[in-house]
């Protein structure tokens, strides 16, 4: 397809842009997760993975924090999350574990970035370079690396999940969604994805993983199972108030933290599978993006979570720049700002409100227009017959 000149050196300049700011957002977020000893979470992941392998109990140590009358930190993961963890955190030395891991958050972003090559790549080579390098721009990379976060991670197993159901391999597919139950806040609503597109192998694959690792796990530090879901699930209720989301607001109107937190879930989550069995019939990408921004809004996340939106992004990308979309690019654009602006505008509420309304506002712009290509696909069919 012929490129103009102008769209060619719009995207031009915007691919240095994105190249300059992702070598900033990443290579900072490298740096310290190698070089200094800030990887907060990595450091509460870390000894726990470690505990497991010799045989201790983790969830042991919050016990003994609560009964110190200590505040809790960590161990608000579930029992398979540790077991996945093996795959990431085995080296028994801090100084290789940092080295390690970063090299799982480098082989995650060039994932994520194939994607985004991928489906740019219908076009031309040009708007899948730039569609690649704007997906490799965000700001919550550099926190998600230096804090030693899970995120990247997840989401790039949630593109390999994708990948895999469009090659039609379902047993893969299963396998690699249950990996990506390895932060279940993120990926839990993309099974019900799956669950309406009738992915039922897959989700059975999934479900036997998490399950056969949560037994793994419990023998191995001799507690059952839903002990260690009790806890946390304790410990998640302390983190809701730590930053803006809709549980918050319910929290200020009086609810308790549990309730709050119930109640967002069923909310979102529902409203979410409402727009899924209404675009029933639409390809898995457009489900995976309502499970985004529901997943995104339904629970407690920090900034570093924001790395899902992508699941959101990259369609408005594709409609903006192969389809040639006005609201596409105006949905792009306005996702793209939420999830492109430096680290301190992310710590003031108002930016935060500005997301939450972005994500809402791009996802209906989205749906709003990939509507409007079935309709036209379903009466280009009717008319040939």
């Amino acid at each position: 397809m012929t490129v103009l000149p102008e769209r060619k050196w719009i995207l031009s300049v915007g691919i240095i842009i994105f190249i300059l700011m992702g070598i900033v957002y990443q290579g900072v977020g490298f740096y310290r997760l190698i070089f200094t000893d800030s990887a907060y979470d990595l450091k509460m992941r870390w000894p726990e993975v470690q505990a497991i392998l010799k045989g201790q109990n983790p969830y042991d140590f919050q016990k003994a924090s609560l009964e110190a009358g200590k505040k809790v930190k960590g161990l608000d993961y579930p029992p398979w999350s540790y077991f996945t963890g093996f795959i990431f955190l085995w080296p028994a030395k801090w100084s290789l574990v940092r080295i390690y891991f970063a090299l799982w958050n480098a082989v995650a972003l060039g994932m994520i970035g194939f994607w985004a090559f991928r489906i740019g790549r219908e076009r031309d080579r040009l708007t899948a370079c730039f569609l690649c390098v704007s997906t490799l721009a965000l700001s919550n990379f550099y926190t998600t690396l230096w804090l030693g976060q899970y995120s990247i991670i997840v989401v790039a197993i949630l593109v390999g999940v994708y990948l895999l159901e469009t090659k039609k391999l379902p047993f893969l597919s299963g396998l690699v969604m249950g990996f990506a139950m390895l932060k279940p806040t993120i990926s839990i609503p993309f099974l019900f994805a799956l669950l309406i597109k009738k992915k039922f192998y897959s989700l059975f694959i999934s479900m036997a993983y998490i399950t056969i690792a949560a037994v793994i796990i419990g023998i191995m530090i001799k507690t059952y199972p839903l002990e260690m879901f009790h806890r946390a699930y304790m410990a998640s209720n302390d983190n809701v108030m730590r930053v803006l989301n809709p549980a918050r607001y319910l929290i200020h109107a009086g609810l308790s933290a549990p309730t709050a937190l119930l109640l967002s879930a069923i909310t979102f989550l529902g409203a979410a599978l409402l727009l899924m069995l209404l675009f029933v019939r639409s390809p898995l990408q457009v489900h995976f993006s309502i499970a985004a921004v529901a997943g995104r809004l339904a629970t407690y996340h920090r900034q570093y979570d924001n790395i899902m939106i992508l699941f959101l992004l990259v369609p408005l990308g594709y409609l903006a720049f192969v389809r040639d979309s006005k609201w596409g690019l105006a949905g792009f654009l306005l996702v793209g700002f939420s999830l492109w602006l430096p680290i301190p505008a992310l710590r003031c509420e108002g930016f935060q409100l500005f997301q939450i309304l972005a994500w809402i506002l791009g996802l209906a712009i989205y749906l709003t227009e990939q509507h409007k290509i079935e309709v036209v696909r379903e009466q280009t069919v009717t008319a040939k017959y």
